[in-house]
Parts: structure tokens; C-alpha cells; sequence
């Protein structure tokens, strides 16, 4: 089962490249940690090391309402 949804938003959010491929993969990931394990081998980094920052923008994206 998918732990993302992405929601429609009206406004323009500007994201770094690693936040714009958390939010490009969000829907793919089950959980936050099964998704920083998307991201760390995307970019050659051991998940348990982007884990913070993976939570971090998912936060950041579920606060402006693009994420839920």
C-alpha cells in the first residue's frame, strides 16, 4: 500500500533536485524510511544517512499541502 499521496497545490514551490525526487517518488515508497532508500541509491548514499533529510522535506511537502 502507498504511505504518499500527492495533492493538487496552486501555488509554486521551488524544490532542491533530492526534494524534487522525493516528491517525484512518493508514491512509490510504502514508508519514510522505504523512501530515503529510494533516494540513497539513487545517489550512491546509505539510507540510514539521508533518513533525517528524507524526513525533513516530507514534512516540509506534508505542511504545504502536497504531500498527505
Amino acid at each position: 500500500s502507498r504511505y504518499f499521496r500527492l495533492r493538487f497545490c496552486r501555488s509554486l514551490i521551488s524544490l532542491s533536485e533530492t526534494a524534487g525526487f522525493i516528491y517525484l517518488h512518493a508514491e512509490e515508497a510504502a514508508s519514510i524510511p522505504e523512501l530515503a532508500e529510494l533516494v540513497g541509491r539513487e545517489y550512491g548514499i546509505e539510507a540510514a544517512e539521508v533518513l533525517p533529510d528524507v524526513k525533513a522535506v516530507v514534512e516540509t511537502l506534508e505542511k504545504k499541502g502536497v504531500l498527505s
